[in-house]
Order: structure tokens, then C-alpha cells, then sequence
């Protein structure tokens, strides 16, 4: 069975001489895990700081999706929704989860500054995330701050990366089979707005066409 990639097998050469750009937050969560996994506290620490500062999240999901079913649609003939779907497990299978900052950050949780800065950056991933996995990733990290440190951290966060039209959204993603510009707009979304509004808007374009007296789900 194919597993995703870990962050400890990487050549140490690379990312351990690495310049990532400070405008975008994700490849700072990746190198946070990375050291973390080598013990590095310091540029941990850097790294989790960095990533808060940045100025975005970048949406190389979208960008990747878009790309892939691009090539396999025009190379097949599966058709765009199946060569979305293809993409979207392509890019599941190789995404990378950061543990190593969840054990880095349970093992110093009776430290206030690193404490604190790993809940920052939790709460920044499920504000900021691009995506509902990175989202989930920063929600994670959250909770789990709250439950093992001694020190009182927030339970009133603002984050909520459980929208209630997750449901919907698996509800009306087969009528994308069906309705190429639907799932052309979604893709379109995906890239400027990120996983959580392309998935609102999508579902209000369902709702307001099912008002349409003129509505068949297989129009183009």
C-alpha cells in the first residue's frame, strides 16, 4: 500500500540548507517538521514564528489539482470530473502531515513561550488554511494544546473548520459529473478563494439553479 511521504526521510542537505520565501506559510510548517524531527528546538521555533508572519497560505493544492486533471483529461479520455477526481487522490496520496511538530509540541508543553506559539500557529493553520485538511491539521493542534499543557490557553477561538455544508458539498459534488461548468467554477474557486468558500459557493449555485424552473442537472 502506498504511504505518504515522511518528512525524516528527505536528503538533510536540501531542506537543511533550504531558503524558503517568507510570504508563504506552508513551506514554514514543513521545515518546522522537518527539524523538529532532528531535534533542532531553535529553528523549530524560527520556523513556527515564520510561518505565523507570513503573509498568505499558499494554494499550491488548488494550483497541483488543476494542473493534474488538465494533463489527464487532455491525455485520456476519462473526461474532466473523473480526471478531477484522479488529480484530487493523486494529490491526497502524496500530502505530507506534519507529526513531528504535534510530538515536538507535546513534549515542550510545560514551556509557556513554546507552549503558546505552538497554539498560535495551530489556530493561524485553521484560520489561514487554503485547504479543510490543513484547516483540520491547525484545529488538531488546538486541541491538543489545550489538553496537555498547565497553562490556560483559549477555548473561545474563533476557528471553526467544520462547515455545516461539508455535508452538502458530498451531496452535490456528483452533480459536478454532470454540469462541466460547475466544476469548472469550483476549480476556479478553488484556486482564488481556497477549499471552504469554493465549496459555499458552489452549493449556493446548486440552490439557486434548483429554484430555476428551467433547471436539469446535466445542463451544460
Amino acid at each position: 500500500m502506498h504511504r505518504p511521504p515522511a518528512l525524516e526521510q528527505c536528503d538533510s542537505a536540501l531542506l537543511g540548507s533550504l531558503t524558503v520565501s517568507s510570504s508563504d506559510a506552508q513551506p514554514w510548517i514543513y521545515l518546522a517538521s522537518f527539524h523538529a524531527a532532528r531535534g533542532d528546538r531553535e529553528k523549530v521555533l524560527q520556523a513556527m514564528k515564520s510561518a505565523i508572519q507570513s503573509d498568505f497560505y499558499g494554494n499550491g493544492y488548488a494550483e497541483r489539482v488543476s494542473r493534474l486533471s488538465d494533463i489527464i483529461n487532455q491525455n485520456t479520455s476519462w473526461g474532466l470530473y473523473s480526471a478531477v477526481v484522479a488529480a484530487i487522490g493523486i494529490e491526497a496520496s502524496n500530502s505530507v502531515f506534519p507529526q513531528d511538530v504535534f510530538s515536538f509540541c507535546r513534549k515542550a508543553s510545560s514551556d509557556l513561550y513554546t507552549a503558546t506559539l505552538c497554539y498560535q500557529l495551530g489556530e493561524d493553520m485553521a484560520l489561514r488554511g487554503k485547504t479543510l485538511a490543513l484547516s483540520g491539521v491547525g484545529q488538531s493542534l488546538t486541541t491538543m494544546m489545550r489538553n496537555v499543557s498547565e497553562f490556560h490557553l483559549p477555548n473561545d477561538s474563533v476557528v471553526n473548520i467544520t462547515p455545516d455544508e461539508s455535508a452538502d458539498m458530498l451531496t452535490i459534488a456528483p452533480l459536478m459529473k454532470y454540469h462541466d461548468r460547475l466544476l469548472l467554477n469550483w476549480l476556479d474557486d478553488l484556486k482564488a478563494l481556497g477549499e471552504k468558500q469554493a465549496a459555499g459557493r458552489a452549493i449556493e449555485t446548486v440552490r439557486t439553479l434548483a429554484k430555476s424552473g428551467d433547471y436539469s442537472h446535466c445542463a451544460d
